[in-house]
């Protein structure tokens, strides 16, 4: 499904040899990459994005389930899914328990209004 002089990525693991219809691959410029995701380039703009309230992450969220629930929670097929654990340290804030991510919330001052108004 790869667009010519596409790139299709593969950020999973191969445990053995893949094959590759190579001279079609050379014919449409179709590139692979297999390793790690290539998502840190655009995680500023991405970012930029929420901050402006532009896109709200939450939507994306389809549950949220404690450590303790997450084998079983991981076994239902959730488009995604963020698992929650009680604070570590005590002076943690009501926003840090929300589902967004902190390199979000101590982005925007509005994550902290909104938690002092919360309290």
């Amino acid at each position: 499904s790869t667009e010519p002089e596409g790139v299709c990525s593969s950020v999973g693991t191969h445990w053995a040899d893949v094959l590759f219809p190579m001279r079609e691959m050379y014919a449409k410029g179709f590139r692979f990459y297999t390793g790690r995701g290539q998502g840190v380039p655009m995680v500023a703009a991405a970012l930029d994005f929420v901050v402006a309230r532009r896109v709200d992450p939450a939507i994306a969220i389809t549950a949220v389930v404690s450590f303790e629930e997450a084998d079983r929670a991981l076994a239902d097929p959730s488009m995604k899914m963020v698992m929650s654990r009680a604070p570590i340290a005590s002076d943690r804030t009501a926003a840090q328990n929300t589902p967004y991510p902190p390199s979000i919330r101590k982005l925007s001052p509005v994550w902290k209004a909104e938690a002092s108004e919360a309290r």
